[in-house]
């Protein structure tokens, strides 16, 4: 009985081990790819103030997305987390005399991520520098 007891005692800590795995294989980021996509997303819905210039008014969206640089992947649970990324492209945005205008925008804004109720991922914007 004693022998028993001592060959079990490697078996359940090693399924206590994957069962903790599979736990935090739940809990992942989501991919690259889903990341850069929220953003686009997000940006091409409504771009920050900060990043539409002077004089411009409130609205403006990306017209187009060049370049998503992820430069961090913060911590995620299983349903948020936070990226940071520096995001080019060009804006579309109305100016104070009410005359729209394109104008090429370069930042790094770091985007709060949650998952929704059937696993997809969204982005919005919280610090834009």
């Amino acid at each position: 009985m004693c022998t028993g007891d001592l060959w079990m005692r490697p078996l359940d800590v090693a399924l206590v081990a994957l069962s903790l795995m599979v736990l935090t294989a739940c809990t992942q980021a989501p991919s690259k790819s889903e990341i850069r996509s929220s953003i686009e997303k997000c940006v091409k819905a409504e771009i920050p103030m900060s990043w539409r210039g002077p004089y411009m008014v409130p609205g403006g969206r990306a017209e187009s997305v060049e370049l998503i640089e992820i430069q961090q992947i913060g911590t995620f649970d299983d349903h948020s987390g936070a990226v940071r990324a520096r995001v080019i492209g060009t804006a579309a945005i109305t100016n104070m005399f009410m005359k729209k205008e394109s104008r090429p925008f370069d930042h790094v804004g770091e985007f709060q991520f949650s998952k929704d109720q059937f696993g997809k991922w969204s982005a919005s914007i919280s610090v834009a520098q």
